[in-house]
């Protein structure tokens, strides 16, 4: 069976791995909504299949998103690998040199901008992450500048729509 991965930067795979990253947050599947995020809202989420219908408050029309993992689905972590003495880039790793899975434990697609501070812990992040020497300096924004600097298009202050996914560190999934 086919198992999907993630792709952490290193220091999200080290927390991932230590079990202070229990969040993560994607934009997979989300791009026409996010062209224009502020105009679209949430109508529903199907409980059986775990999509949503989202509506565009400017023209009415409605489309359904679909997230990528769903609550049970096994997942592997991308990262650098050796094979026949050669290192080899975390972008092909196939999930037979994986030396950590993880499993989705909650699914819920939301506004980037709605992350509390809790969220922001849980995504990981702490106050070395971005300028801890300010005196206001929260987890929220180590997390924006974690954010920012993967996602070049889709930042913080242009608020897109997220997939947020509970996950945890597990054991090889046997029988997947």
């Amino acid at each position: 069976m086919y198992m999907k991965s993630f792709l952490f930067k290193p220091e999200m795979l080290k927390a991932f791995v230590e079990g202070r990253k229990t969040l993560t947050s994607l934009l997979h599947g989300l791009k026409e909504i996010n062209e224009n995020p502020g105009d679209w809202y949430c109508l529903l989420r199907d409980k059986l299949s775990g999509d949503y219908l989202v509506k565009c408050k400017i023209t009415g029309k409605q489309v359904i998103v679909k997230p990528r993992f769903q609550v049970g689905d096994k997942f592997y972590c991308k990262e650098g690998y050796w094979v026949d003495s050669k290192w080899k880039s975390h972008l092909l790793m196939p999930e037979w040199a994986a030396r950590y899975f993880g499993e989705i434990t909650s699914v819920k697609l939301d506004r980037l901008q709605n992350m509390t501070e809790k969220d922001a812990v849980d995504e990981g992040v702490d106050y070395s992450t971005g300028h801890a020497d300010k005196k206001e300096w929260t987890r929220i924004n180590s997390f924006i500048d974690l954010w920012d600097s993967t996602n070049k298009v889709y930042t913080w202050e242009k608020n897109p729509w997220v997939w947020t996914y509970g996950i945890k560190l597990t054991a090889y999934p046997v029988n997947s």
